[in-house]
């Protein structure tokens, strides 16, 4: 009995690896050319090299970061609804291929909004520090309400306009996910940053999976609610 439960919880534990590392390592290599800008621009010896480098890293945002970001939290999302399960390159490449237009026209929006946010903090820093600490406030508030977005995006079929203000709702509205949200990413970024070989395997995937989990409960106890609320 002891061998048949320790070879199956083997099995599982082996299946989410598999699961996680092959998701995260398509994201990696779709975004290659990101990591490759930023690895540059890390090594950059001036300001104005590291400007250069942000004009094409601005465009390449939308055009792969957020749609194969989209696609592992469409994954994530599959995984934890128990959705049939298909071959894990296909279903990267349907939920790529599905999601990509609108998660183009969506990455273009956030990645406007997060070049405004990073403009205006190395504006206001200058200014005074209590300006700083406020935008990176709102700095935080704004990577919270982007990992939102994923879930929202792959859970509900919203128009773009209800699918940026659901998620403004959820963010402002739920200060202990916003909590679990950033436990989970931080968590995530300090392991990685500890043990950096897993990063190729264990990064992006994990917070899709663990964010949209938190996400998705939070969103069953909402409808558990509203259900109790409508009964009275």
């Amino acid at each position: 009995m002891q061998n048949s439960f320790f070879t199956t919880a083997l099995q599982v534990i082996a299946d989410w690896v598999m699961r996680l590392s092959i998701a995260n390592m398509l994201w990696v290599g779709m975004n290659v050319p990101i990591l490759f800008l930023l690895f540059l621009m890390y090594l950059s010896p001036s300001t104005e090299a590291v400007l250069l480098l942000a004009v094409p890293l601005v465009i390449l945002l939308p055009v792969l970061f957020f749609p194969a970001t989209t696609a592992v939290f469409a994954m994530a999302r599959d995984w934890i609804v128990k959705k049939e399960e298909t071959n894990l390159l296909k279903g990267f490449w349907v939920n790529l291929r599905k999601n990509y237009k609108a998660s183009l026209l969506s990455g273009m929006i956030l990645t406007l909004i997060w070049v405004v946010w990073i403009l205006d903090y190395f504006f206001v820093r200058e200014l005074h520090d209590i300006l700083a600490v406020v935008m990176i406030g709102l700095g935080v508030l704004l990577f919270i309400y982007t990992v939102h977005f994923f879930s929202m995006a792959v859970h509900y079929h919203m128009t773009k306009r209800q699918l940026f203000k659901n998620t403004f709702f959820v963010t402002v509205g739920s200060p202990l996910l916003a909590v679990v949200i950033l436990f989970i990413c931080l968590s995530v970024f300090f392991i990685n940053m500890r043990f950096m070989v897993l990063i190729p395997f264990f990064s992006l995937s994990v917070v899709a999976f663990l964010s949209f989990f938190a996400f998705y409960r939070f969103t069953l106890k909402v409808g558990e609610k509203a259900g109790e609320k409508a009964e009275q």
